[in-house]
């Protein structure tokens, strides 16, 4: 966050550019479907997209509206914008107002990710991106919100693979942290398949191959694994390593911290 200004890592943090970096990759069987994107939220066809849909911003980290079945119908989007912050939002599709949706983006289009009022959490990665607004598909897994297999890639090798309890974003569950060699582990508490598992740590080494670390997010839905994002700065270096069925948050810090070799120099 300090140092590294490789413009690779904006073509990573950018949620409509990485979409063709991953086609060229992997393929876009991974990703969802993208149903619009604009400039503005004033030019998105609301009333053309299905009942439900993911809206993001493509210059921050947060910036989300989930538009599911599966969420609570009380639920509603926040009225009062003065301190919207880069937060996500799940609401019902009936519950689903459109002009406070329009209004919600659009504050985000004009806030800068980079200088955020925190200042120990500005990261450079998305201080150039070109703000806009997609919209993609929802995927579906069971009777969830699709939970998240999160890995964690030191120069192009899966290391470590993290997991929830089965919750999901908006209700975080106990997080599990597995090393590369637990991975068989990590599978069994997923209930995947080995082959499964080893083909998305394969995707997750390529699409990491360029740098030194980045971890790659996936959404485990009923079609199989969906390509999330690529995140150079999990919770802006404050992530903590609890987690791990054996090693402490220090010993697990040892471990990942003896597979990077952080560049002098970039």
């Amino acid at each position: 966050m300090a140092r590294d200004r490789r413009p690779i890592l904006t073509l990573f943090a950018d949620k409509l550019a990485v979409r063709d970096y991953v086609t060229e990759h992997v393929g876009d069987h991974v990703l969802t479907s993208l149903l619009a994107a604009a400039s503005e939220a004033d030019h998105i066809d609301w009333a053309s997209l299905p009942r439900e849909f993911v809206t993001k911003v493509t210059h921050g980290s947060g910036g989300v509206v989930v538009v599911s079945e599966k969420a609570d119908r009380s639920l509603r989007l926040p009225t009062d914008l003065k301190n919207l912050g880069w937060n996500r939002f799940l609401v019902h599709p009936d519950s689903l107002d459109y002009p406070t949706l329009t209004r919600i983006v659009n504050t985000w289009l004009r806030m800068s990710f980079n200088q955020h009022k925190l200042v120990a959490l500005r990261e450079w990665a998305y201080r150039d991106i070109p703000r806009r607004v997609i919209v993609e598909e929802y995927v579906h897994s069971g009777s969830t919100i699709p939970s998240q297999l999160l890995v964690s890639c030191f120069h192009g090798r899966a290391e470590e693979l993290i997991v929830d309890g089965g919750a999901d974003i908006f209700s975080p569950g106990t997080t599990m942290r597995f090393l590369r060699h637990e991975s068989e582990a990590a599978g069994a508490h997923l209930g995947l398949s080995s082959d499964s598992l080893n083909e998305v740590l394969r995707m997750s080494a390529v699409l990491a191959a360029p740098v030194d670390f980045v971890r790659v997010d996936w959404r485990i839905a009923d079609r199989g694994f969906v390509f999330g994002e690529l995140t150079n700065y999990p919770a802006a270096g404050k992530l903590g390593l609890r987690g791990h069925p054996l090693h402490s948050p220090q010993e697990l810090e040892f471990v990942l911290g003896a597979l990077w070799n952080v560049p002098t120099a970039y």
